[in-house]
């Protein structure tokens, strides 16, 4: 099973890695300064990478990890370098025509860009038998159909919990988030082959992106859309609800990452 992150970059000599980091990619040809060809200065592509398929702290420790670094040194990016991305996993999956991949997306726009959700709208449903696209739905704490990603159908957009179940106070609300995850500090792999703590919606979607993969691999004749619409299946909504604060027009459902579609081998 393969899983792409656009992100930072990854620090892929680190041992939680194992190896599995199968490619890097690079759009600096279109990035802003400061920025490192390939390498994780920022640490967030890392951290989240960790989150999906590390050893120690990764859902899913047995899929390939290919990372697009698309965010220079300071975390920053712009639609010329997520486009940039998404070409790049469209080349792919071009050149891989009976593969399967989950693309996982965590960085946050503070609004709506029509082209980021075109581009990404395009890219997930022409590729929809066999691309699953998971974004974080951003922390500015506002309705999460007023900004890009999050307001798009094509898309898994993950929100925010705490520890203590509720929904966090920085994570974008509402009806056009999809499902819950936990998003306050968390664990995960950072350069130089040491570990660290995150939290945000960025955490949060790449818990979301390893179940779907591990729901993948062992129902592989799934197709992506298939995938995508078992979300509710893999949440607390089946059972009772579990989030005890929700804000304006969230679903309460709180993924379940523990043998979450009763799967697990």
């Amino acid at each position: 099973m393969d899983v792409f992150v656009l992100d930072s970059g990854v620090d892929r000599a680190h041992p939680e890695f194992a190896g599995r980091v199968m490619s890097i990619d690079d759009c600096s040809s279109v990035g802003a300064a400061p920025w490192t060809p390939y390498v994780d200065k920022f640490g967030h592509g890392t951290h989240v990478s960790g989150i999906i398929g590390s050893t120690s702290y990764g859902v899913t420790p047995n899929v390939n990890l290919h990372m697009v670094k698309v965010l220079n040194d300071k975390g920053s990016g712009t639609d010329a370098t997520v486009i940039c991305g998404f070409n790049k996993v469209d080349l792919w999956l071009k050149k891989n025509p009976t593969k399967k991949a989950i693309l996982n997306v965590s960085m946050g726009y503070s609004n709506i860009s029509t082209v980021i959700n075109s581009v990404t709208t395009s890219l997930a449903t022409t590729y929809a038998r066999r691309l699953v696209v998971v974004v974080s739905a951003g922390n500015s704490n506002k309705n999460g159909c007023n900004v890009t990603f999050t307001s798009m159908n094509a898309v898994v957009a993950v929100g925010s919990t705490s520890a203590t179940l509720l929904e966090s106070s920085f994570s974008n609300y509402g009806s056009c988030v999809d499902i819950l995850a936990p998003g306050e500090n968390i664990l995960s792999t950072y350069p130089t082959n040491s570990s660290t703590i995150m939290s945000g919606t960025s955490m949060a979607a790449p818990l979301v992106s390893g179940v779907l993969a591990q729901h993948w691999l062992q129902n592989s004749t799934l197709t992506g859309l298939a995938i995508r619409n078992s979300i509710s299946s893999a949440s607390s909504a089946l059972h009772a609800p579990i989030v005890v604060k929700l804000k304006s027009g969230t679903p309460n459902k709180l993924i379940q990452y523990k043998c979450p579609f009763n799967d697990c081998v």
